[in-house]
Parts: C-alpha cells; sequence; structure tokens
C-alpha cells in the first residue's frame, strides 16, 4: 500500500514538474538521472518489471518524438556490441532451463542501452550537461546519507525505494541496494567524478565547490560504512591513476587548492580511529570468504569448459552450478554453487564466448568515449569525462571479485555515465561546426566587402580574389545560434 502510495505521489509531482517547466525534456532528464538507481517498481518476474526508471524513459522518449526532433537509436562508438550482446543473450535464453529468466536479464540491458540513448539524444546544451551532472551528484549524495544512517542506526524504512528494511549483515551500509559490495560499486563509479569537479574544476559559482566537497565527504564515509574491499581497492586503484596522470599536463593540475589540505586533515583524523577495522576485513576473520571465491572460480570454470559456445543462458547459473561442485570438506556443497564472485566468469558462464566478447567491447568502447574528450577546454565536460573514465575503469578491476552485472542499477550507471559524456561530445562537435560556418561566412562577407570597396574606388577587381564560399559537407548543417555565440565553447587544444 505504501509503494503504490509513493508511486502515485512521485508520478503526480513529477508530471505537475514536467508539464509546469520551461523545458519539459531537460526536467524528464534529471527526472531519468535520479530514478535509475531506485530498484522499485512493478516487480512481476525475477526481480525485473516496469520500473521507475523506465517512467522516465517513455516521457523523454514521447517528448523528443512529440517536438519533432530526430532521435538516434544506433551509434556507432557503442551500438554494435550491445546489440550483438543483446541478441546474442537472447539466443542463449531459448536453450536455457529457465528461458523467463533469461529474457528478465536482456530487458535490463535494453533498459541501459536506452539511457544512453536519451543522454546521447536529449542532452544537446550545457545547461542540460549541468542539470544531468549535478541531479546525479545528488542522487549519490542522498544514497551516501542513507548508507551512514543504516551503518550508525539501521533501516529508515524507505522499502518503497528498494531499501532492505531487513539487512543480514546489519553492521554494514546497503543504501537502496541489495548487498553492501553493489553499494560500494556504485559509489566507486560516482565518487572519482565528485573528486575532479571539486578539485580540478572551478565552477562559475562558489557554493558549487561546497555541494561537490559535501557529496564527496558522505560518498567516502559510505564507502567506508560498505566494508566491501573490492571496491576499495578498486577506487584506491583509480585515484592512483588519476593523480599520476593530472601531473603530466598543466590543465589536468588541481584548481581549488583548499578540498586537498582539508582531506588530508579529515583522513588522519578518520584513520586514527578505523585503521584497525580496516585492517581487521584483510585479516583471518575474513580469510575463509577470500577462499570461497577461489572455489566458486573454479566451479564457474567447470561449467565454462562444458558450455564454451552458448553457456547455460542469462540468469541461469545457479540452476546449473550444482552438477559442477567438487565437494569441499570445509565448506557445503550450497555454498560453492552460489553466484561466483566475477562477472567476466558469469557472462562467459551464461553466455558463452560470444557473450563475453561483447562484454568486453562494451567496457572498452565506454573507455573510448570518454578518452576521446579529454583534449576538451571544456572544463566541465573535461573533468566529467577523466572522472567517468576513472569511474569505469574502476568497475573493470572491482567485476573481477563481484557480479555485478545482475544488478540492473549498475548496469544502468555504466550506460547514464558514458552517455553524458558522448552528449558532451556531440556538443563540442556541434559547437565546432557552427564556428566553423561562422568564420567561413565572416570571411567571405569581408572579402565581398573589399571586392565592392575597390570597385567604388574605380580599381578593378582582382581576377584571383573571388569571393569565398563556404563548402558544404555533410557534418555541416548546423547554424550558429545564439547560444552558441554567446556561450562559446572553447575549441581543442590540439597537443
Amino acid at each position: 500500500m505504501v509503494k503504490w502510495l509513493f508511486f502515485m505521489i512521485a508520478g503526480l509531482v513529477s508530471a505537475a514538474w514536467v508539464l509546469g517547466s520551461r523545458n519539459q525534456l531537460r526536467t524528464t532528464m534529471m527526472l531519468l538521472t535520479i530514478f535509475y538507481v531506485f530498484p522499485t517498481g512493478w516487480i512481476f518476474y525475477n526481480y525485473t518489471g516496469v520500473l521507475l526508471v523506465d517512467f522516465a524513459i517513455i516521457a523523454a522518449l514521447g517528448l523528443g518524438f512529440a517536438a519533432g526532433k530526430p532521435v538516434r537509436f544506433f551509434f556507432k562508438e557503442i551500438s554494435i556490441p550491445a546489440f550483438i550482446l543483446i541478441l546474442w543473450m537472447c539466443i542463449t535464453s531459448t536453450k536455457a532451463l529457465d528461458a523467463g529468466v533469461g529474457y528478465a536479464e536482456v530487458s535490463k540491458w535494453i533498459r541501459g542501452y536506452l539511457i544512453f540513448v536519451c543522454c546521447a539524444n536529449f542532452l544537446t546544451h550545457e545547461k542540460d550537461l549541468r542539470a544531468a551532472i549535478y541531479i546525479l551528484l545528488a542522487g549519490c549524495a542522498f544514497e551516501s546519507l542513507l548508507g551512514v544512517y543504516q551503518w550508525r542506526r539501521g533501516s529508515l524504512g524507505l522499502d518503497f525505494l528498494g531499501e532492505r528494511l531487513y539487512r543480514p549483515e546489519w553492521w554494514r551500509a546497503y543504501g537502496t541496494f541489495y548487498v553492501p559490495s553493489y553499494f560500494g560499486n556504485y559509489l566507486i563509479m560516482i565518487l572519482p567524478i565528485a573528486l575532479r569537479l571539486l578539485i580540478f574544476y572551478r565552477p562559475p559559482q562558489k557554493k558549487d565547490t561546497y555541494y561537490f566537497a559535501g557529496t564527496l565527504g558522505a560518498g567516502f564515509l559510505a564507502l567506508y560504512a560498505t566494508l566491501a574491499r573490492g571496491p576499495w581497492l578498486s577506487f584506491l586503484a583509480v585515484i592512483v591513476l588519476m593523480l599520476l596522470f593530472t601531473f603530466f599536463k598543466s590543465k589536468l593540475r588541481p584548481k581549488v587548492k583548499w578540498p586537498i589540505a582539508a582531506g588530508i586533515v579529515l583522513c588522519l583524523a578518520f584513520s586514527l580511529k578505523y585503521t584497525d577495522k580496516i585492517l581487521a576485513q584483510f585479516g583471518e576473520e575474513r580469510k575463509t570468504a577470500a577462499l570461497s571465491r577461489i572455489y566458486l572460480g573454479q566451479v564457474a570454470w567447470r561449467l565454462i569448459q562444458d558450455n564454451l559456445m552458448f553457456g547455460v543462458g542469462p540468469g541461469n547459473y545457479e540452476l546449473n552450478s550444482p552438477r559442477y561442485v567438487v565437494p569441499i570438506k570445509e565448506y557445503p556443497t550450497a555454498l560453492l554453487s552460489e553466484m561466483v564472485h566475477n562477472t567476466y566468469l558469469l557472462i562467459f558462464s551464461e553466455s558463452g564466448v560470444i557473450g563475453i566478447t561483447a562484454f568486453s567491447l562494451i567496457l572498452i568502447q565506454m573507455c573510448l568515449i570518454c578518452f576521446r574528450m579529454f583534449r576538451s577546454n571544456h572544463g566541465l565536460a573535461l573533468n566529467m569525462a577523466i572522472g567517468s573514465a576513472m569511474s569505469i575503469i574502476a568497475m573493470i578491476i572491482s567485476f573481477a571479485a563481484s557480479p555485478d552485472i545482475h544488478n540492473e542499477q549498475t548496469i544502468n550507471q555504466l550506460f547514464l555515465i558514458t552517455g553524458i559524456v558522448f552528449a558532451s561530445e556531440l556538443m563540442e562537435r556541434r559547437h565546432t561546426i557552427a564556428q566553423r560556418q561562422l568564420q567561413m561566412r565572416q570571411r567571405r562577407e569581408a572579402m565581398q566587402a573589399k571586392q565592392n570597396a575597390m570597385v567604388n574606388n574605380g580599381a578593378p577587381a582582382l581576377e584571383n580574389e573571388q569571393p569565398v564560399s563556404a563548402r558544404v559537407t555533410p557534418e555541416a548543417t548546423v547554424t550558429p545560434g545564439p547560444e552558441s555565440v554567446r556561450r562559446p565553447w572553447p575549441p581543442r587544444r590540439r597537443t
């Protein structure tokens, strides 16, 4: 009853906000950017169904079509491996013991890809980009504060948003995720972005810096509260990588210095109290759990060898794994039959060699989309791209110790972050084309004025100085509007 009441109120408030806003599409994208993290909705089969974010996706596409916008569904940068994975998962589902579970997993990937489509098509201006990033951080702040509350006090009672009221490991933070490791992996995909914007970006308003600092502080505390070793190590690795990468180019160096000093002091104060608990996560108390991950991997590898081409079908791993368990005295068979804690082995065992290849290509393409924006001179877009690249690399590392790919929130987040970066690249392309057209028109007008002046003065026009006409290329179809002239997007710096 509470969930349906929440959906009714949320639907009415969201509809009123969208209909009453000046830019309805931008408002809808803001809703999409915050709704994706909540695993709540009309769940009718195997933890999937019509989720809260689906309404925002449908509304965004509907508004786009109604406004007559050309909505693209194919992008050479990522569509081919995504289509191959989705199609192959559908094929392998037909051979699975439970085909319905397989199709439920396919729906998660379709939803994630549609989120990318919405970002690429409907984030078209700098205000759209800024709104999407700030709302993304707002969602992280909410999840972080909820996680800190769970760590110190217990569940808050937000089961209608996906919070687990009964948490088996009550001393750890869950957020609105099913297990703490999923929550930790969510945080390590947001915190590098918040860190980049806090230290390496000077926002137009000083209060934005405090917003980034608050989000980052709450996120760090929530990440600790998950007590998830994999996300900890992945986050530490990408922070070191980010700092090493930053020192090689002057434009990537810190722009705001005070958060560095404040962060060092707070980290030292935090470590004085919690160092022992952090080290305990890597001590003898967790050794048994770590060894069980190795045995789970061995079970998965035996399953892969027997189902190399097609796998056992998406979501069907645990229906088949008991047949491949070799009994071990210290561990019950039920434990060794659990889902393997390695996303790559999980994809390989469920979708075969074609599935793992397509999945790997998707991750590579996501990184390449972010890398291409490293040459941008637009501060917000540049730091979003670097932070997003570090986030995806963190997940690539963390996937080796977690089966997150069955979690729709993780899939949504990967496509959302990549979609925002890709949208900023499309903005830069459009601005570059508009600037070239403007420069060529000004040059043509100046040349024409020079010839007119020579004719008026009685001098013959030079034969070699003909009016310059702009070359028309397939991409040069954008007319520079007033916004692009008033708020120029800095050109890329050639290095």
